[in-house]
């Protein structure tokens, strides 16, 4: 792993990191990058991930897939013990309430619809795929 990688990727994310991709406003078929910047559950360090994002019946939905891997992502234990994020898109910056889908079946279905790909991730895996609203703050 690169030094730069290393300091690009941990607790606080400069915006001009070369490594952090660059946030799109949402296409066609409602999806996005977004940035999502979470307290750590352990340290309370900020942390700032780039996730890929969905509007689904007006929620912001994102999902903790980590590919398919067995372990949870971190920002996902982040918010469980933290649920207020910032969210940036390519046009704004806001404060968001991180909440677990209640209805996270039927959101799912609607989320493998528009990216096909978490289908494929759930696949991969044993553990159930958590999906995530984004509630907007204020």
């Amino acid at each position: 792993m690169s030094l730069l990688f290393s300091l690009c990727r941990g607790t606080s994310v400069p915006p001009s990191c070369p490594l952090t991709p660059p946030i799109t406003p949402h296409r066609k078929d409602n999806a996005s990058l977004i940035q999502l910047t979470t307290t750590g559950a352990r340290t309370g360090r900020k942390h700032r991930v780039t996730l890929g994002a969905m509007n689904i019946d007006g929620q912001l939905v994102v999902v903790a897939s980590a590919m398919g891997l067995p372990k949870h992502p971190a920002w996902y234990h982040n918010i469980r013990k933290n649920p207020l994020v910032t969210v940036e898109t390519g046009t704004e910056t806001f404060e968001a309430m991180a909440a677990v889908a209640p209805d996270r079946d039927a959101l799912f279905a609607k989320v493998v619809e528009q990216q096909p790909g978490f289908a494929d991730y759930q696949a991969r895996t044993t553990r159930v795929l958590p999906v995530i609203v984004l509630r907007r703050l204020g």
